[in-house]
């Protein structure tokens, strides 16, 4: 069994896209009624692809971090911002490796902190200990509502 974790590679795109099109499978998001975008997934990985970290068993795609580095707002830290981390399922017990390995290879971005997009679970005493046995600390919440309604 061969793992390696590595920024994508251009031959990599269509893979990432299919790979994070599974992740609009099933609808909306968080049962909100949001309906997840495939084009706009899409439009996100070939926007950012030299910030998309991959993760990949036997030679198989099967995680991608869709990411961003920006300037904090407020302190001198450069952030890598994974603004969509997507493992399939059947593999999902390599995320905290790939974390691991995305964190170390967010270093050669200059970041100096390493952002993660959770969504909200049922069981958010479980993401959080996950989160927390890897180093990473509760930075804020995000409420969400459709314009207008």
């Amino acid at each position: 069994m061969s793992i390696q974790i590595r920024f994508a590679l251009n031959s990599d795109l269509e893979n990432i896209i299919d790979l994070c099109s599974d992740y609009g499978q099933g609808g909306d998001i968080l049962g909100l009624n949001i309906p997840i975008n495939r084009d706009r997934i899409k439009e996100s990985v070939i926007f950012n692809f030299h910030n998309v970290i991959v993760l990949i068993l036997d030679g198989v795609i099967i995680g991608a971090i869709v990411g961003n580095v920006v300037n904090c707002e407020c302190t001198a830290d450069t952030v890598f911002m994974a603004m969509l981390l997507y493992v399939k399922k059947a593999y999902r017990r390599y995320t905290k490796y790939f974390l691991q390995g995305a964190d170390k290879l967010s270093r050669e971005k200059d970041a100096t902190m390493f952002l993660l997009v959770a969504p909200n679970f049922k069981d958010r005493k479980r993401l959080e200990r996950f989160y927390s046995i890897l180093g990473y600390r509760l930075l804020e919440s995000h409420y969400v509502k459709k314009v207008g309604v």
